[in-house]
C-alpha cells in the first residue's frame, strides 16, 4: 500500500496524475485538494505515513532547487578535504591541478601550487580538473578565476553580491583545459563558466550538474535542515547555470563509474568495455593507436607524417623503461590538445 501512494505523489507532484490513458495532467488542481481527498478516503495508511510520503514526494521533485540535509551537508566550513586534492605534472610540461571544493582560499591553493609546479618544470599549458568538485562560495570561484584574468571586468552575479576581477600584470597566461562532469556542481561549475566565457581556457568532458544556485538554510523541528535555492548565479551576459548547466566545447562521454575509476588513477583501464567505446582519434585509451608526444606532433606538422608510422618516433631502446599511459579519456583529450597547441604556438611566424 504504502508503495502505491509513494508512487501516487511523485506523480501529482510532479504534475501528472496516471489516471488511465492518455495520462490526464493535473492542470487546475490544488495540491492540498487531492491531498485532502486521498487523506479521507485512502485505507490502510496512517496521517503518519501519509505526510511522510508526501514530504518525500514533494522534495523529490523538486531537487536539486530545495534539499532536505543533515546539519553539515552543503555548508563550505564543514565540508572536510583540501582545496586541491592534487597537483603534478604530466608530459614534463603539462601542469595538472586538481579541485576538490571551491571555498575561500581555494585561489590561494592554486596560486602557490602552480609557482610550485612552474619552478621545477618549463610549463607548457595547464590542466584545471573540476571533475567531481562542488562548493557554494561564489566569491571563492570569483577570486580562482580572478588569477587567470588580467583586466577588470564582472564575472558572475547571485543578486546580493557580485565577484569581479582585477587589473593586473601577473595573471595566468598559460593554455588552459578545464574538466567538467554531471558532478562538476555549484561553485566549481560557475568556475569553469567562468573561465570559459572569458575565453581563458575550453570545457572538455561532460556537461555540469546546473545547481549553480545561492541557498538559504533553514533549520526543521528534528534537526535537519532544508536548503532552498533563493538566488540564480548569473554570468556577466545575465545568462543563468542553473538547470541549463555548461555544456562542454569538447564533449567525451564517460560514465560516473569509469570516470570515477580514471578519476583516482588515471594510467589504470575502468574496463575494457571503457577502452573499447573511446572512438576519438587522439584519446589515449584506445589501445590499436599509441598516444602522440611533442616530438610526434612537430614531425606531422613539419612532414605530414601519421602519428602510427614508423618514422614518428625513433625506436625505444629495450633498456628504456615503457612511460604510463595516460588512460583517463578526458584528461588524455586535454593532454593532446595542450600539446598540440604548444607546438603549434613554437611554430607559428610570431613566435620565431
Amino acid at each position: 500500500m504504502i508503495t502505491e501512494l509513494r508512487r501516487f505523489f511523485l506523480l501529482t507532484a510532479g504534475g501528472a496524475l496516471l489516471l488511465t490513458a492518455p495520462a490526464l495532467r493535473a492542470e487546475g488542481l490544488k495540491f492540498e485538494d487531492v491531498f485532502n481527498a486521498v487523506r479521507t478516503n485512502l485505507v490502510g495508511v496512517t496521517e503518519k505515513e501519509l505526510n511522510e510520503t508526501a514530504i518525500e514526494a514533494f522534495l523529490t521533485q523538486l531537487q536539486p532547487r530545495v534539499l532536505l540535509v543533515t546539519n553539515d551537508l552543503l555548508t563550505d566550513a564543514a565540508v572536510k578535504g583540501p582545496f586541491l586534492s592534487k597537483s603534478t605534472v604530466y608530459d614534463a610540461s603539462i601542469a595538472y591541478l586538481r579541485v576538490g571544493r571551491v571555498a575561500e582560499g581555494l585561489a590561494a591553493e592554486i596560486s602557490q601550487a602552480y609557482a610550485g609546479l612552474q619552478a621545477t618544470n618549463k610549463l607548457k599549458g595547464l590542466v584545471l580538473d573540476l571533475r567531481f568538485a562542488s562548493g557554494t562560495d561564489y566569491a571563492a570561484t570569483g577570486a580562482a578565476a580572478d588569477l587567470f584574468l588580467s583586466k577588470e571586468k564582472l564575472l558572475l552575479d547571485w543578486g546580493a553580491a557580485s565577484a569581479r576581477s582585477t587589473a593586473k600584470s601577473s595573471a595566468l597566461t598559460l593554455p588552459l583545459a578545464v574538466l567538467t562532469n554531471g558532478k562538476t556542481a555549484g561553485a566549481a561549475e560557475a568556475l569553469a563558466a567562468v573561465l570559459r566565457q572569458n575565453e581563458i581556457g575550453l570545457a572538455i568532458g561532460g556537461k555540469t550538474a546546473g545547481q549553480a544556485e545561492v541557498f538559504k538554510e533553514l533549520k526543521l523541528d528534528n534537526g535537519l535542515r532544508l536548503m532552498i535555492a533563493i538566488a540564480l548565479v548569473k554570468l556577466s551576459d545575465g545568462q543563468p547555470l542553473a538547470k541549463t548547466g555548461l555544456a562542454p566545447d569538447i564533449a567525451v562521454n564517460v560514465n560516473f563509474e569509469e570516470e570515477a575509476t580514471y578519476w583516482n588513477d588515471p594510467f589504470v583501464a575502468a574496463s575494457k568495455r571503457a577502452s573499447a567505446s573511446q572512438t576519438s582519434p587522439m584519446s589515449s585509451s584506445q589501445p590499436t593507436r599509441r598516444r602522440v608526444n611533442e616530438a610526434d606532433l612537430v614531425r606531422m606538422q613539419k612532414d605530414g607524417a601519421e602519428p602510427d608510422s614508423e618514422t614518428t618516433t625513433a625506436p625505444r631502446k629495450s633498456s628504456e623503461p615503457a612511460k604510463p599511459i595516460v588512460r583517463d579519456p578526458v584528461l588524455a583529450r586535454a593532454l593532446d590538445l595542450l600539446k598540440g597547441l604548444a607546438v603549434v604556438q613554437r611554430s607559428s611566424p610570431a613566435a620565431r
